[in-house]
């Protein structure tokens, strides 16, 4: 028998999150793919793309090597002159931006716990919340006294209503 009310697989929350993060993807304008950990973070510096994706080279023999290239490169006649870079140089060359953005952890740190303080601050939305249950109360006790005198007095039940 089908039930009305299943429980969902996905919390709401987190298929928030998610379509959030389409919608950002899609808003790269390119393909995004998180197939490694560097892929769609490389742009092209030519074609401006997130093409930018890891082949194999001699992948049967001892100088086998990873390297990055546009993958527009060989496409159409306009074509990418963006040099290939090989894993390694891009391993160090995230870790140096990394360790400067890092040279001030201090207020990055800061500047986020100042952000969670402020997305996580109910106070207004709480007081809201109270006054609008109060102002529900008020309403309920007005009902309930409109449905007493109702029923103990004689009235037009369409004036009523």
């Amino acid at each position: 028998m089908w039930k009305a009310a299943t429980p969902a697989i996905v919390d709401p929350d987190e298929w928030d999150h998610v379509q959030t993060e389409f919608v950002r993807r899609k808003a790269l304008g390119r393909a995004y793919s998180g197939k490694s950990v560097l892929s769609a973070k490389l742009v092209c510096e030519d074609c401006g793309g997130f093409f930018f994706g890891s082949k194999v080279w001699h992948s049967t023999d001892r100088y086998r090597r990873t390297i990055w290239q546009c993958n527009s490169k060989f496409k159409g006649k306009e074509r990418c002159h963006t040099p290939t870079v090989d894993t390694e140089t891009v391993q160090r060359l995230f870790i140096q931006a990394y360790n400067r953005m890092m040279e001030n952890r201090e207020q990055i740190i800061k500047d986020c716990e100042t952000m969670r303080r402020a997305l996580t601050d109910f106070a207004e939305l709480d007081a809201e919340i109270e006054r609008q249950l109060e102002e529900t109360q008020v309403v309920a006790e007005l009902v309930k006294a409109a449905i007493k005198e109702n029923a103990s007095t004689a009235q037009s039940q369409e004036a009523y209503l």
